[in-house]
């Protein structure tokens, strides 16, 4: 969390997708602090100062905010850091709040980072099973809507099953409506009321947490914030490249870890939701140019699968080579990790400065104590959930949705054609469990692998090249794929039972739910070659 008072208010924006490769930009000055911040004349006894580092909780200012209160009106909560506020709307900050005893989420960031990315993140995060669910209703209701004849076919197009030649009525409508309704749904989980027993979590956010107007709650706040971290269950880490450069980051997890020695610590990358939107994006993007362009090519692989297809993926391209840049962000953090420096970490204000050194010092013993605890334990704590190469298992399915509807659609076609039930099921089986879905989610485990261990090269013409062979490589992968699928639905249910068997398989072991040998042997080879990399860099940085 960046405190948005003394060493944290910052109007400095940074891209978390677009940017990610660059230095963050320095930060333009905010308003002066408030006077009481200016000098230690307010503490000026050692023994205030020892109690200020304890991690007493203040029940007085102790307030919280439900999660999806954050996310209302698209988020508008994160966008600003409070300093650059009116007085007025700083003011009304502190009535979005409420009193409570503990709290579930530590929200802590830095306002260096664009609000937009955090509430992407956090939306995601909790919003993506809603948005799932939103998806099934529509595709459900909008195929039963076109097969009654609610809801017109678009077009007819041609294509061959097992020796039979078929005209089919195409509707496209889960293409059309599913997808931008899970979108909308995205947008509408904060608005949802809760349903069974299960509440929605209640955080800690420092602009609503702690007043913004009233100079001794503020104070109280900023300086009891190890109170309120040791009354929270969970810290959820929004991290972006600035966050382990800010004191008072530093400091939340500090007083977190004192307080809650057996308490999760959740590592949330930012630019790992960025990921997901730019993938779902892209496939978006894909159905859609290849929905009018069925009909031209007959819908036929041998004639057709170069015109409807790898026009699509040209737009992945350039998201392709994006991605990479943003998935160099995890390879900064454990670089961070690895070198943090608390002597390098920036504060605006001395006292705050002082304040935070004293409070680990009396937690830690040193400060060198806690610099080998982050490198060391802390390190291997929060990158135990990162050190894969997968997506969230929701997440992936997130990302397909636009291709599975695509299927689906064909599917509905083909019943409403009166295509004989063995063919339905060979497509069904074969092309959209066993292709659009379950290899699907296996391509961008794929795309991430080659992502994440074929990082940039620093010459901007050499990292495009570079990305332009991983992303041949990748469409070479997808290819095979789906000729192998077009080849056994077209032939064999029994082969299409089979192909989607082997797909699933292939899915459940790179996302984590099957173990297979193969994959701790890939991974060894890689984490090699890395390691090899990285200790040449490190040689030849001690020889200059």
């Amino acid at each position: 969390m960046g405190i948005a008072y003394g060493c944290q208010s910052c109007d400095a924006h940074i891209e978390v997708l677009a940017e990610v490769a660059q230095k963050p930009p320095e930060s333009p000055e905010p308003p002066e602090p408030p006077e009481q911040f200016q000098s230690d004349s307010r503490i000026s006894s050692k023994g205030m100062q020892v109690k200020r580092c304890s991690l007493d909780i203040d029940p007085d200012i102790t307030r919280g905010i439900f999660l999806k209160d954050t996310l209302r009106n698209a988020g508008r909560l994160w966008y600003w850091s409070p300093s650059s506020l009116p007085e007025q709307e700083r003011a009304s900050l502190w009535s979005r709040s409420h009193p409570v005893e503990r709290f579930d989420l530590f929200l802590s960031h830095t306002w260096q980072t664009r609000g937009g990315w955090k509430f992407l993140s956090l939306s995601l995060q909790f919003g993506c099973y809603f948005a799932l669910a939103v998806w099934i209703l529509v595709v459900a209701l909008v195929e039963l809507l076109f097969m009654v004849d609610v809801l017109p076919p678009q077009f007819n197009y041609a294509t061959s099953i097992q020796d039979y030649d078929l005209s089919i009525p195409f509707g496209g409508w889960a293409v059309c409506l599913s997808v931008p309704a899970s979108i909308l749904g995205l947008l509408l989980y904060p608005y949802i009321p809760d349903f069974g027993c299960k509440k929605q979590p209640c955080c800690f956010l420092d602009v609503v947490s702690i007043h913004q107007t009233d100079k001794e709650k503020m104070e109280r706040g900023i300086y009891g914030l190890g109170g309120f971290v040791s009354a929270s269950k969970e810290l959820r880490i929004l991290w972006s490249q600035p966050y382990l450069s800010r004191l008072w980051c530093v400091f939340e997890l500090a007083a977190f870890r004192t307080a809650n020695p057996q308490s999760k610590i959740h590592l949330a990358p930012l630019n790992i939701e960025a990921v997901v939107a730019a993938s779902f994006l892209c496939c978006f993007i894909l159905v859609v140019i290849a929905l009018p362009l069925m009909p031209s090519a007959e819908f036929r692989l041998s004639s057709g699968v170069t015109a409807v297809f790898i026009p699509a993926l040209v737009p992945a391209a350039a998201i392709f080579h994006v991605l990479r840049k943003s998935l160099t962000l995890k390879r900064q953090l454990f670089s961070e990790l690895d070198a943090f420096d608390l002597n390098q970490v920036s504060c605006r204000e001395d006292f705050d400065k002082k304040f935070i050194h004293e409070a680990i010092v009396q937690w830690y013993g040193s400060l060198d104590e806690f610099t080998a605890y982050v490198r060391g334990p802390l390190r291997k704590e929060l990158l135990a959930d990162h050190s894969g190469t997968s997506l969230p298992l929701q997440y992936t399915l997130m990302i397909v949705t636009p291709i599975v509807s695509l299927g689906i659609d064909v599917i509905t076609a083909h019943i409403k054609a009166g295509t004989p039930y063995r063919m339905v099921l060979s497509y069904g089986f074969g092309m959209v469990l066993g292709n659009y879905l379950s290899y699907a989610m296996f391509l961008f485990w794929f795309g991430m692998f080659l992502c994440s261990h074929f990082p940039p090269v620093k010459a901007p013409l050499l990292s495009i090249l570079q990305s332009l062979g991983l992303f041949i490589v990748w469409i070479v992968v997808i290819m095979a794929g789906l000729m192998a699928a077009w080849y056994i639905y077209s032939r064999s249910l029994l082969g299409s039972v089979l192909y989607c068997l082997t797909t699933l398989v292939l899915t459940c072991s790179t996302h984590g739910t099957l173990k297979m040998p193969w994959q701790e042997k890939i991974l060894m080879f890689f984490k090699g070659i890395h390691h090899a990399r990285h200790t040449e860099e490190a040689e030849s940085v001690e020889a200059v």
